[in-house]
């Protein structure tokens, strides 16, 4: 760890709000826990070990915070032999460095999910056919212009996204549908992603959200709690969810109480009309 300066214009940059609270002081600490310069160790468990020792749950948000920060450039990931690493690329505008120390991390030499490139231009060699006339053209006929001065543009190699970006980018779209479906403003969930790793496809994590949402609406003073971005997708709850959002999804999706047992939906809805406390109901947001 290193002592490091945080300059008042970190708290007035757009693109720091851009991210979650949470994101900020994992970027403030790759300040003292970076180089000279600006390189770091960027396994997850790592940065919660020096970072955040005494947030146990830090483990399993970890990597959602980097995520942020990547996607707003704040830092740049890359590998060397199978270590994940990474990099402040301003971090010399943070940091005044008077007598900086030799990096000991290897260099970055390719940035995890670099951008598409685009068009580039490619010399093209004698070996395309084209080949240099002598001297003997009719008078006033233009000479063929030399091979090597020909350029071609070429479209830009079709590239298909990552496994990894595959998997962010339906994260993030879950994560806002749950929040269109909840009303919340969630912005990470180590369970979702975690279930999205194990191959719950888009389908099942939409269902499982509809089935809930009716769920909250059928009987909102119980299971608005468990209506959260964590909760539903925790390994041991999510497949019964699923299971049972299935069993409602084939019954025409109306009250999913009934959908299990109709005899216990209607008992349980007909407690719900019993009155609450404004507490039980604000903790809730009902």
């Amino acid at each position: 760890m290193r002592i490091r300066t945080v300059k008042p214009e970190f708290w007035e940059s757009e693109s720091v709000g851009g991210v979650s609270r949470d994101a900020r002081l994992l970027f403030i600490g790759l300040f003292n826990l970076a180089d000279d310069s600006g390189r770091f160790r960027a396994a997850s468990r790592f940065l919660a070990s020096r970072l955040f020792p005494y947030d146990t749950d830090a483990p399993g948000l970890l990597e959602a915070w980097i995520e942020e920060l990547r996607v707003k450039k704040h830092i740049q990931l890359y590998e060397v032999d199978g270590e994940t690493f990474g990099v402040i690329p301003k971090f010399t505008i943070h940091q005044k460095i008077d007598h900086p120390s030799p990096s000991k991390l290897p260099a970055p030499t390719n940035f995890l999910a670099n951008p598409r490139e685009g068009s580039r231009e490619v010399a093209l060699d004698q070996g395309t056919g084209i080949r240099e006339q002598g001297s003997g053209n009719r008078e006033g006929a233009a000479a063929p212009p030399r091979a090597s001065a020909l350029v071609a543009v070429l479209p830009a190699p079709v590239v298909k996204d990552s496994v990894k970006e595959q998997q962010q980018k339906l994260f993030a779209a879950m994560l806002q549908y749950l929040n269109e479906k909840s009303g919340r403003k969630f912005m990470v969930s180590p369970g979702l992603m975690t279930r999205i790793r194990g191959g719950a496809s888009e389908a099942d994590i939409r269902l499982v959200i509809d089935f809930l949402a009716q769920r909250v609406q059928d009987r909102p003073t119980f299971w608005a709690r468990y209506f959260d971005n964590e909760t539903p997708f925790r390994i041991s709850h999510f497949d019964k969810y699923r299971a049972a959002a299935e069993v409602w999804d084939k019954a025409g999706r109306g009250p999913s109480d009934e959908a299990e047992d109709p005899a216990r939906g209607a008992r349980d809805r007909a407690a719900d009309h019993r009155p609450s406390s404004p507490e039980t109901l604000a903790k809730y947001g009902i």
